[in-house]
């Protein structure tokens, strides 16, 4: 392992300069979150007790990165932060889940979810693969599945290696010591290891032929865990990471992470680098002769270029005056059009609800009302009957007579109730998407087909309409969601062909393509051939209640509920084509699966339509 003494020399500098002073900020508290402060003055924490150099302990002294974020929040919120120490992470944990503690560093994770609330990730810990410099085996940090390598066990990038590489088979170690140990004597090809430990244990057990294979795609994105009793806390804390300068992050995260696993210089490169170097000398000795020979030109050239330089000041000087004109007639239009911008939004968003609002109101009214008429018809009947009855008994063709209508009405009422209740369902579908409980990381192609298969036998009564459906998955990529969602909209899109798309006369074609794009995007295709959808008609098909056969029943929130998913719980985008009489194409785009704290990425185009 190679130490390069300029990288330290800056690290140590930049640590030094910046100190442990809290940092000006612009930390704005509520008086509530003031008041909440002042009657909870001290704040008690349970750092991970072996955990460097994040948070350990030295000599029963608490230190590490997190103990200078300690003293940086205790001088911002003015409050004191008392250090619990436990004797394992697995203590800290249960401390946390049972209240003796009001905040622990940690990964956000489900289960974690339950009895914490965690901030904003604060601390970037990316994994690499660290290997023996003089082992011959070159690891191929795409393909680490080829090797024996070794990782903590239960660690979060255990079970990540476990669902990328199936057939890898891992060395587990209890501590990053036994493992980092392993790798130095040649007992394992690779230890799988967060930068920030594999450094401070690498520099603590002076491991001095240890380097870096490269990174793998998992990154540790640490945070601050507040328990649920203690949510005024949570908001507070939030804030004040937010307002520590990214400068002073950086800083802390020097003075504890700057060891460098990169390869040693070979003796070829160092000769080679020495050929180089006296050619560059050479070089520059002939320019500097050459520069010589040319001082008196450039000293003519010089004086010349005066008397141009002249010149241009004086039409800079006068194009400025016309351009400092121009820029305050600019600035002006620019402020009438943000505002007129401004207005037209807002306008858009009541114009939005109006429509949502109107839309609900007149898919339910019709029923209601032919409920309201009906049971006033009932009513009116049965004040007839009760007529009768009270001049004596009662004719049994007239009680038979009542009976039929009694039930032809009941009948009507049922129905047009159920109709009520599909549109409320459907209609909840918009949010219940959202809070669903069930999310997790999941193969899409598996999930796609499989809500391809529930989907046929679902609408199987549906229609008489015959069709085929081509399923292609090109990419097995995992994305992060509820499978729920997936088969909401495979379902959705499928009974809109059904209903919508196909033609009884011709058997309908459904083609299904799962298939990676860019870096982060997983894509789904899904074409039918169909009738398509009218040019006039493709702005408003994701609106709620919108649909081209009403008089058939149909409530039109297929498609809405379709692009609510996509876009607001997949984080994802949509977009529709369509050509009259050959097809309509529907492209959705989804992040690929990261880890559980994800950060959406810019979509790709096409754009949600």
């Amino acid at each position: 392992m190679k130490s390069l003494a300029w990288m330290i020399v800056i690290v140590i500098t930049l640590g030094l300069c910046s100190g442990f002073a809290a940092p000006q900020s612009n930390l704005y508290l509520t008086d509530e979150e003031v008041e909440w402060l002042k009657d909870h003055p001290v704040i008690r924490y349970a750092p991970d007790p072996e955990f460097g150099p994040y948070e350990f302990f030295r000599d029963d002294q608490f230190t590490g990165i997190m103990s200078d974020y300690v003293h940086l929040l205790e001088d911002m919120l003015d409050v004191d932060i008392q250090v619990v120490r436990t004797e394992s992470w697995t203590q800290t944990l249960d401390m946390a889940r049972s209240g003796q503690v009001d905040m622990i560093l940690g990964t956000k994770t489900k289960e974690r979810s339950e009895y914490l609330y965690f901030t904003s990730p604060f601390i970037n810990a990316p994994n690499i693969i660290l290997v023996n410099e003089n082992n011959p085996v070159n690891v191929d940090p795409n393909a680490i599945d080829r090797y024996e390598i070794g990782v903590i066990e239960n660690y979060a990038v255990h079970e990540f290696l476990e669902i990328i590489y199936p057939a890898i088979e891992l060395r587990t170690y209890d501590t990053v010591r036994e493992g980092l140990a392993d790798v130095a004597f040649g007992n394992i090809e690779g230890f799988v290891v967060d930068f920030g430990q594999g450094s401070f244990y690498a520099n603590d057990m002076n491991l001095t032929n240890l380097i870096s294979a490269g990174e793998i795609a998992f990154e540790y994105k640490l945070s601050l865990g507040v328990t649920k009793d203690k949510e005024p806390l949570y908001h507070i804390i939030e804030k004040a990471l937010r307002a520590i300068p990214k400068t002073e992050k950086d800083s802390i995260q020097y003075r504890w992470i700057s060891v460098d696993f990169s390869p040693a210089l070979t003796q070829n490169q160092i000769r080679n680098i020495s050929i180089v170097f006296v050619v560059i000398v050479l070089a520059s000795l002939s320019i500097i002769v050459w520069n010589r020979s040319l001082q008196h030109q450039v000293k003519q050239k010089t004086k010349d270029i005066h008397q141009i330089n002249a010149m241009l000041e004086e039409k800079v000087r006068i194009r400025t005056m016309e351009l400092e004109s121009t820029s305050e007639e600019l600035k002006a239009s620019l402020v009438t059009l943000q505002n007129t911008q401004d207005q037209l939004i807002e306008s858009e968003k009541y114009a939005a609800l109006g429509e949502l609002v109107s839309g609900v109101a007149h898919e339910i009214n019709t029923p209601i009302g032919n409920c309201i008429t009906s049971v006033t018809y009932e009513l009116s009947e049965l004040d007839k009957v009760k007529d009768l009855h009270g001049k004596g008994p009662i004719d049994p063709g007239v009680v038979g007579d009542y009976l039929d209508r009694l039930t032809d009405v009941n009948t009507l009422i049922f129905k047009n109730l159920k109709r009520v209740a599909s549109i409320i369902s459907r209609f909840k579908i918009l949010e219940i998407s959202k809070i669903s409980n069930n999310q997790e990381a999941f193969e899409l192609a598996d999930t796609v087909e499989t809500a391809v298969e529930i989907a046929k036998d679902d609408l199987h009564n549906l229609t008489k309409q015959t069709y085929e459906v081509k399923f292609k998955p090109r990419d097995r990529t995992l994305i992060f969601g509820s499978k729920a969602w997936i088969h909401e909209i495979i379902g959705n899109l499928m009974q809109n062909s059904l209903l919508h798309g196909f033609d009884l006369a011709q058997p309908g074609l459904i083609e299904v393509i799962v298939e990676r794009i860019q870096e982060k995007y997983i894509r789904i295709v899904y074409e039918d051939n169909g009738r398509g959808i009218e040019e006039e008609e493709l702005d408003r098909v994701f609106e709620p209640f919108h649909s081209t056969k009403k008089t058939d029943g149909a409530i039109g929130l297929g498609l809405s509920i379709v692009y609510n998913i996509v876009v607001r719980d997949l984080n994802g985008c949509i977009h529709l084509t369509s050509v009259p009489d050959e097809y309509t194409r529907i492209t959705i785009d989804i992040p690929i699966y990261k880890d559980t704290d994800k950060d959406a990425p810019t979509p790709p185009s096409p754009s949600a339509g």
